[in-house]
């Protein structure tokens, strides 16, 4: 993986005229590491198991999560089912399945990025038909009709404990949505119906926000969603921003192998975040694995023909590339001054949708659609089809983890490892200001010096051959490492007393201690403490006397 081996060098470098060596993952802090978990319930109900990469099953949402998932998108029909109450499939995805995983997520601590496609069954740019009990209604009924399923929605999702973070108001909109707009009446500048719409979801999400009190950073962000992000997303955006639709966020569909090149979406977000001073989000991400076939459906992505682009490997390890560079742009957006924060994150689609089978497509909605979505639409055919995503998945066909899975945990920043020596090389004085390198900073030492070299000397750390001399008598003033540790992530530090048994404190911004550790003597040992509090800055240093620091490290 080229890319990923220059990302990684590049910052390296950057570090070794200090003498600290920093490694961290690609993403910033807070990035949105997502996955669509819609169809989830549906395979489970058929029986499908899924485990790690050892083949030890587990709960899916808590093997997503515990590969650092930070994030469950979950799409939401308004009544995916005939009049005889049979499923659609693609995941039967109505409220209460949004509900369900909402209180699965709760669990776990994990917020949801709700999709709203207010249709029956699937939306995308060839397909925005209304739900059938809104078929007959104006486009101002419509409007009405869309603040108050959002409303009530996100209302019953909320009571039953679960956090709504983000949500997208209709799907993959291209000019259209439920059954209003381009496709319908050949306008596709929003200006029919489509925009209306979008302003009232909006208003629906705002009033929602107001009644469960929640601003700032917990506000519920309002997302419109569109595809081809290199050709046509801007002039939506320029649409919405015409037709004077309030929201926070553009959320992109980039696939790699439809949009392009992962260079022209970074210039493309840019120019989105810099003309219209909006928050950008990959909605949707995948990358095939294989051109296998797994069940008998055909599948979306056959072979390099039916790919815009292929820059990856066809592979496990290629999907991995895929997942990290879409990551690395959003990254690199937030590096950038006049787009920092403005990258919220990437969700992963359909990472759960392996091989199934016609009766159980049938049976419990496995499939892209089934017999009974005709009713609903004459566009599906009225057989049982199967997954068309199988390859795409970050699960192999027994319902095993990829190895790929594991770039989501490299996703995430501050997963950081710093090592210290102050072996065999020139020793630098005390410092006369503190010193921050990737968000670790060494507090000046007014008493005795804190030592490090640079990184490039040779050495085994097991031997322990350096150390960061945390003096006795410290402080969050000084002679103290802090380090900024997300909620939830855990630190691990190796240590050792100077001279024997001595107390390191751990505390936060304010000097309140979080917690005290006995050091029982001069051989490294390791202890590790998790932050239960939000996202913060802590301290560590010794209560008296002198502790030397071999190596800190957060994770998650």
């Amino acid at each position: 993986m080229l890319r990923k081996i220059k990302i990684i060098s590049a910052i390296l470098a950057s570090s070794l005229a200090i003498g600290i060596t920093g490694i961290p993952c690609m993403a910033s802090e807070e990035l949105m590491c997502g996955a669509d978990v819609s169809s989830v319930p549906a395979y489970e109900k058929a029986g499908t198991k899924y485990g790690y990469e050892n083949g030890q099953k587990e709960d899916a949402l808590t093997i997503l999560h515990n590969y650092g998932v930070n994030y469950f998108r979950v799409r939401i029909w308004n009544n995916p089912y005939d009049a005889q109450g049979n499923g659609y499939g693609g995941g039967n995805c109505d409220l209460q399945n949004a509900i369900n995983i909402g209180n699965r997520a709760a669990k776990l601590g994990v917020p949801l990025f709700i999709d709203f496609q207010y249709s029956d069954f699937w939306a995308d740019p060839s397909l925005q038909n209304a739900p059938l009990q809104w078929k007959n209604y104006t486009t101002s009924q419509k409007a009405k009709a869309i603040y108050d399923f959002t409303y009530k929605s996100l209302d019953s999702i909320i009571k039953t404990g679960a956090t709504v973070g983000m949500v997208q108001i209709g799907n993959e909109t291209n000019g259209s949505m439920s059954g209003m707009g381009g496709l319908f009446d050949g306008v596709w500048d929003l200006s029919t119906g489509v925009a209306e719409g979008m302003k009232s979801g909006c208003n629906a999400v705002d009033a929602i926000n107001k009644k469960y009190s929640l601003t700032g950073d917990k506000a519920v962000l309002k997302a419109l969603h569109f595809t081809d992000p290199i050709t046509n997303a801007d002039w939506y955006a320029e649409q919405a921003k015409k037709q004077g639709v309030n929201y926070d966020v553009v959320a992109l569909s980039a696939y790699p192998f439809w949009f392009g090149h992962v260079s022209d979406l970074k210039k493309a977000m840019k120019k989105i975040v810099n003309n219209y001073d909006k928050k950008v989000v990959i909605a949707e991400t995948a990358y095939p694995y294989t051109f296998d076939n797994h069940d008998d459906s055909g599948n979306n992505i056959w072979s390099v023909n039916d790919m815009a682009a292929a820059d990856y490997d066809i592979s496990v390890a290629g999907q991995e590339e895929a997942m990290l560079d879409i990551y690395k742009t959003m990254s690199d957006l937030n590096q950038n001054s006049e787009t920092r924060g403005y990258g919220l994150g990437a969700f992963y689609w359909g990472p759960e949708m392996i091989g199934t089978t016609k009766e159980n497509s049938k049976k419990f909605g496995t499939g892209w659609a089934n017999q009974y979505a005709k009713s609903y639409s004459a566009s599906y055919s009225g057989e049982n089809e199967c997954s068309s995503w199988d390859n795409n998945t970050l699960f192999d066909n027994n319902g095993n983890a990829l190895s790929s899975i594991k770039a989501f945990r490299a996703m995430r920043k501050y997963g950081w490892s710093w090592k210290f020596s102050d072996a065999a090389f020139s020793k630098i004085g005390k410092l006369s200001t503190d010193k921050t390198i990737n968000d670790l900073t060494i507090k000046a030492n007014s008493a005795k010096p804190v030592i490090y070299v640079p990184s490039y000397i040779k050495y085994n750390w097991e031997d322990y051959d350096g150390y960061l001399a945390l003096s006795g008598g410290g402080s969050i003033s000084q002679r103290s490492v802090s380090v900024y540790v997300p909620s939830g992530a855990k630190v691990t530090l190796i240590l050792a007393g100077d001279k024997g048994s001595r107390t390191l404190i751990c505390s936060d911004n304010n000097g309140n201690t979080i917690s005290k550790r006995k050091i029982n003597s001069t051989s490294p040992e390791t202890v590790s403490i998790t932050n239960t509090g939000k996202g913060q800055n802590l301290y560590f240093y010794s209560e008296r006397n002198g502790i030397n620091l071999y190596k800190i490290e957060t994770s998650f």
